[in-house]
């Protein structure tokens, strides 16, 4: 059993572990499930899923570790922590989180820089195991200073209406062009069909990001691909497909699904606007905002549209804007309030005037 050490966040022994346990793994440890495997059922009657959650927060590491422990208690297995040797990105200590036996992200914190922020990132192997994320974000969102850095919506197709070359042919109509600007994009294939597609459009780090992807091949692996088309009947894959969910309406394994198992996948950050911290409870909305093909996508579904700029951006510029009239401007504007005996508003009410008092005493006498 994976060890870490957590403080006095369970204030129990050997083995240390966040404090509460789920039931009992029914797979007898490790899912056998790649890391890259997300589940196809979205909760709550969500279409889209979640495939990265990264956050940040004012609180303290153990803080933090215990609302962790409080989020995953109904999955299965333990929420474990492993020390890493490392930090991450400018963060000066950090530890794996360890669940079902699977590495599923990690929190780190300290470092000079990082003014007390601690950071989570829940991978999509994690994800995958979030039975309920509105009961999970009870805990999390009330923690101080609360932060989405990346979050990351998936919507999975298993038919022949959408995938690589649906996909391309609307980014060449332009439907995936946002405020009048159509984003750069760039595809991969493969002379092989064993090896899956893709296509990204826009810049990865920067407000938002997509990637499609033949996700059915990459679930399988390169081996696997080559069997099943191979034998597409057989029982690993009927198997598999069970696992995964691939099923026809009467319950009986699809395995033909894995060809046609495209995914739809966009990527958020807060470069240059905020990421609301409800947008998990929305994730179908504003996954149909981000881009007229995925609205036509979730048709049924009332889009959100984050906006380009926030109000930290707008503070930012203010800021920026006040700093340069002091430099330019603030020797003068200080002696002028002493002058006015400290009445500064006295002053802003002359600055304000469509013309100075010397220009209105150029004028009344004619010059």
């Amino acid at each position: 059993m994976l060890k870490g050490d957590i403080g006095a966040v369970s204030g129990i022994r050997e083995p240390r572990m966040l404090a509460v346990r789920g039931p009992a793994s029914t797979t007898g440890g490790k899912s056998g499930h790649d890391e890259h495997h997300i589940g196809l059922r979205p909760d709550g009657g969500h279409r889209t899923m979640i495939h990265w959650w990264a956050w940040r927060t004012q609180e303290a590491p153990a803080i933090v570790k215990a609302a962790l422990a409080s989020a995953f208690s109904g999955a299965v297995g333990a929420l474990l922590v492993r020390p890493r040797k490392k930090g991450h990105q400018g963060y000066g200590e950090s530890e794996e989180l360890i669940l079902d036996d699977a590495k599923i992200g990690l929190i780190a914190w300290g470092g000079s820089t990082q003014r007390g922020w601690t950071f989570v990132e829940i991978t999509g192997r994690g994800c995958e195991l979030v039975r309920d994320w509105t009961e999970l974000q009870s805990g999390i969102r009330a923690l101080a200073g609360y932060e989405i850095r990346r979050l990351d919506i998936a919507f999975d197709t298993f038919d022949d209406n959408h995938g690589f070359p649906q996909t391309l042919a609307a980014y060449d109509a332009k439907r995936f062009t946002r405020r009048g600007r159509r984003p750069k994009r760039m595809f991969t294939t493969w002379d092989s069909p064993h090896d899956g597609r893709e296509i990204r459009i826009g810049h990865r780090g920067s407000d938002q990001f997509f990637r499609g992807y033949e996700k059915g091949k990459q679930v399988l692996g390169l081996a696997a691909t080559s069997r099943y088309l191979a034998d597409p009947k057989a029982a690993t894959f009927v198997t598999l497909a069970l696992e995964h969910g691939l099923t026809t309406q009467d319950g009986e394994a699809a395995p033909e699904l894995f060809e046609r198992w495209w995914r739809h996948e966009i990527e958020l950050r807060p470069k240059k606007r905020r990421i609301p911290p409800d947008s998990i409870d929305h994730r179908d909305q504003i996954f149909a905002g981000a881009y007229p093909y995925l609205q036509q996508l979730l048709e049924t579904v009332s889009p959100i549209v984050l906006p380009a700029r926030t109000s930290k951006t707008a503070r930012a510029d203010l800021a920026h804007l006040l700093d340069h009239v002091n430099r330019q401007f603030g020797r003068k504007l200080r002696a002028a309030c002493a002058n006015s005996g400290g009445d500064f508003q006295a002053v802003w009410a002359l600055i304000s005037e469509d013309r100075s008092p010397i220009q209105q005493k150029r004028v009344r006498r004619g010059t």
